[in-house]
């Protein structure tokens, strides 16, 4: 199925050139990239497949501007805060894809949210039966959080991580959190594309909070 993905990175070239990597993939792939930019980037999109629908939030300038060049006058200013503010409503305004997202922000994401959330913090309480203090429990969360960062997908793609790091992402809850919400947002997914990561994220919340009622119960005994 081809998908329209939008993209709308800062008007600068670092950002826009992730962009550009990934949405190259993406346009080889046979889905339609669209990129939502800043209008001295006319035509320099284009040139690399990919369609543009640009903004203008200033008089045409004299003479041919870099890509990116609106935003390097008045750096720091108030007034360019206020055009950054006024660039992202009119994008906002114009991009359809808002209206799926809207139209996504419902039962499904907060149920999501909430089992997500009671999953880790009943492991958050789980750390704290261990911890002897604050500082005890602050250096046993980093056990969990940077491996749960780098493991779940977050940062670096599961499927080309080696097989030890990929089965030590199955262990942490904000894999399967990233999967739904990829799920919903990108996708726009239904609950039977989701279930299992839903189901999967349901019983570790719920063994994760009984571990932390025995172990209370065995340290208030």
């Amino acid at each position: 199925m081809s998908l329209t993905v939008l993209f709308m990175p800062e008007s600068a070239y670092g950002p826009t050139n992730n962009c550009i990597g990934i949405g190259d993939v993406l346009r080889r792939r046979g889905h339609r990239v669209v990129f939502a930019a800043e209008a001295s980037w006319a035509g320099k999109l284009t040139a690399l497949g990919f369609e543009e629908d640009l903004v203008s939030l200033a008089p045409a300038a004299d003479e041919p501007q870099d890509a990116g060049r609106f935003w390097k006058a008045g750096e720091h200013t108030l007034g360019n805060l206020s055009l950054r503010a006024d660039f992202c409503s009119q994008l906002f305004r114009r991009c359809t894809m808002f209206r799926n997202i809207r139209s996504v922000l419902s039962i499904r994401r907060v149920t999501e949210r909430v089992v997500t959330f009671f999953a880790l913090l009943s492991l958050g309480l789980l750390i704290g039966t261990f911890a002897e203090n604050q500082m005890q429990a602050l250096q046993m969360s980093m056990v969990f959080l940077l491996p749960s960062v780098f493991f779940s997908g977050f940062i670096f793609p599961r499927e080309t991580m080696p097989w030890i790091f990929y089965a030590l992402g199955t262990l942490f809850p904000t894999t399967y959190f990233i999967a739904l919400m990829r799920a919903i947002i990108l996708r726009g997914a239904n609950l039977f594309e989701y279930w299992q990561n839903l189901v999967i994220l349901i019983l570790m919340s719920n063994l994760l909070f009984f571990l932390c009622a025995l172990r209370f119960r065995r340290k208030i005994a």
